[in-house]
């Protein structure tokens, strides 16, 4: 997906997931982190080209803690 980017594409991606995570990145900081986040990006391609039957998945297992339950009202 991001290989037919350009690094302007990049860029702008990169600032939409900082502004919607809350952060706030600088044009500086953006330029700067660019190669590590292509890089990244080439990781996770290379980990997501080994295929895994379902059982090999990782899976998340949840579970809740059994709370006290509130007395009274609302």
């Amino acid at each position: 997906m991001h290989k037919g980017m350009s690094d302007d594409e990049i860029k702008e991606a990169m600032k939409i997931m900082a502004k919607f995570s809350g952060v706030n990145l600088s044009q500086e900081r953006i330029d700067r982190d660019l190669p590590a986040f292509k890089n990244f990006m080439s990781d996770f391609d290379a980990v997501r080209s080994v295929k895994l039957a379902v059982e090999d998945e990782p899976a998340m297992i949840l579970r809740l803690k059994k709370g006290q339950p509130k007395m009274g009202g609302d």
